[in-house]
């Protein structure tokens, strides 16, 4: 039916939209994770330094670069600004301006440039607040499909209903019109015994019934 056909067309632009909504929200991940993998390989050489006791870091910037390393994404969901992040970011320049850090020239120069562009990248705008804003998408997409696909469930339901009262009025057309015929047979059939039983009494006078 045209009622159940714009059901299903609906709830196959929801999932056409839900599909697109996950893609930019994994996008915007790999972008985050690119971006933070300039930086990859002098923050491992930190990490290693600080763990050998060559640098001291203040216990704050240290959980923050070992959370960082782990799991960005989390760390931006505790720190929506990225402050922590910044800090850490900021001694890693440090360190490796100093030298405390060792690079070569060329990816010197190279990394010191990556970690400026983070140190003014906005996380809070690029990252949190665009990644709610994709998740409040996607709920409100799940909610419309949820409300939908009830919907066309009912729809299935009633259209299912309808099929079987038409099939209960058809088996019971197809009754009367069998009584009907019965009830003609037995009539004609009635008929013809008494016919019988009229010839048969013009044969033999005496009463005869056919039982």
């Amino acid at each position: 039916s045209l009622k159940k056909s714009e059901a299903f067309g609906l709830i196959a632009k929801l999932n056409e939209k839900k599909a697109l909504i996950a893609k930019e929200k994994q996008d915007k991940k790999t972008e985050l994770v690119s971006l933070l993998g300039s930086i990859d390989k002098p923050l491992k050489r930190l990490a290693k330094a600080v763990e050998s006791d060559r640098i001291n870091l203040p216990s704050n910037i240290r959980e923050t670069m070992i959370e960082m390393r782990r799991n960005p994404l989390h760390l931006l969901k505790k720190d929506p600004k990225g402050e922590s992040v910044k800090v850490l970011l900021q001694e890693l320049k440090n360190v490796i301006k100093s030298g405390a850090v060792e690079l070569k020239d060329r990816e010197k120069i190279k990394r010191l440039a990556a970690l400026d562009e983070l140190l003014a990248f906005n996380f809070f705008s690029n990252v949190f607040w665009k990644l709610n804003e994709l998740d409040s998408g996607l709920q409100q997409v799940e909610k419309e499909l949820h409300e939908n696909k009830a919907a066309g469930e009912l729809t299935q339901l009633e259209s299912n209903a309808k099929t079987a009262d038409k099939a209960i009025q058809e088996a019971g057309f197809s009754l009367e019109t069998l009584k009907g015929q019965l009830e003609k047979e037995h009539e004609e059939l009635a008929s013809i015994r008494q016919s019988i039983e009229v010839m048969l009494q013009e044969i033999y006078p005496a009463t005869i019934v056919l039982k």
